[in-house]
């Protein structure tokens, strides 16, 4: 069901010590990604540092990763783009690259006017042919916006799924209940992995998966086999990695801690103090020593 199971790595954007994207880098990066077994990228995303990228740089990430995932993975790129004109470009530049879906942002306008919202939508679905995935974010949106104006939107042709973050478990259970099954219900919350998948999600947007691609696969399998007692054992790693890599900086700074270099963050990010960089250190050796992961 929907345009991915389980998990999708919300991919990281290298960079050398330029500071330019190191397409050779990411290049390796998504073929060790698939190595491990991710199925799905997502470029584009808060992770990729999206509002740093240049439209040509951003054009070359996603002819990166095309070319190296050649069909053996999908590839998703997010969309954050509340001109109608400028979305139905880059969606059709992006087909034409060869992506497979698009994640969609919704504008602001979704605060007062559900039928722009709608509007949009239509208009964004008129300019391709992939599968659409809808981005609703908590902390930007209104939560009186009831779960049923979603409808008209996902009845839309190739408006596939709704993928939702910073959002409490009462609001998700109304999408769940009230949404036709045929909606694939995604999120970006990987901390609440769990509970989600409990609740039906189809699958999770995952930072973490940048750093530890395998456990968060096994984290969704043993969810969806319900083992909860394996799922307790890995619960507070878990979190702890969420706290610690809480933005790009931190996934960057582990990543380039166990040896993967992506370069540091683009301004107007910064890269980690020298005292976070060091419990994110000792953290990730914890980890290790605790044999909580699997490394093989």
């Amino acid at each position: 069901m929907g345009v991915f199971n389980r998990i999708a790595v919300a991919l990281v954007t290298p960079f050398n010590t330029l500071g330019e994207v190191d397409s050779k880098r990411l290049q390796q990066l998504v073929e060790w990604h698939i190595h491990e077994g991710i199925e799905t990228f997502l470029l584009n995303s808060i992770t990729a540092e999206a509002r740093s990228l240049q439209d040509e740089e951003l054009q070359e990430v996603i002819s990166s990763v095309v070319s190296v995932a050649q069909g053996r993975a999908k590839v998703i790129v997010a969309l954050d783009e509340g001109h109608v004109a400028t979305a139905a470009q880059f969606i059709i530049d992006a087909e034409i690259s060869g992506v497979d879906a698009i994640l969609l942002s919704m504008p602001d306008v979704f605060l007062s006017d559900a039928s722009g919202a709608r509007q949009y939508v239509e208009y964004v679905v008129d300019h391709t042919n992939m599968p659409i995935i809808l981005h609703f974010d908590g902390m930007q949106h209104s939560y009186d916006y009831d779960a049923l104006d979603f409808l008209p939107l996902v009845e839309l042709p190739r408006v596939s799924g709704v993928n939702v973050t910073n959002v409490d478990l009462e609001y998700v259970n109304n999408l769940v209940n009230l949404l036709p099954e045929s909606c694939a219900f995604y999120s970006s919350d990987e901390h609440l992995l769990v509970p989600y998948m409990a609740m039906g999600f189809a699958g999770v947007f995952s930072s973490v998966a940048n750093l530890y691609p395998k456990v968060v696969q096994q984290l969704a399998s043993l969810a969806e086999q319900e083992d909860y007692a394996a799922l307790r054992s890995q619960a507070r790693t878990i979190f702890l990695l969420n706290e610690a890599l809480s933005d790009v900086a931190g996934i960057k700074a582990a990543l380039n801690i166990t040896g993967i270099s992506v370069g540091d963050v683009r301004l107007p990010l910064t890269k980690k103090p020298t005292e976070v960089t060091r419990y994110i250190k000792d953290l990730l050796e914890e980890i290790e020593a605790d044999a909580l992961f699997p490394t093989d």
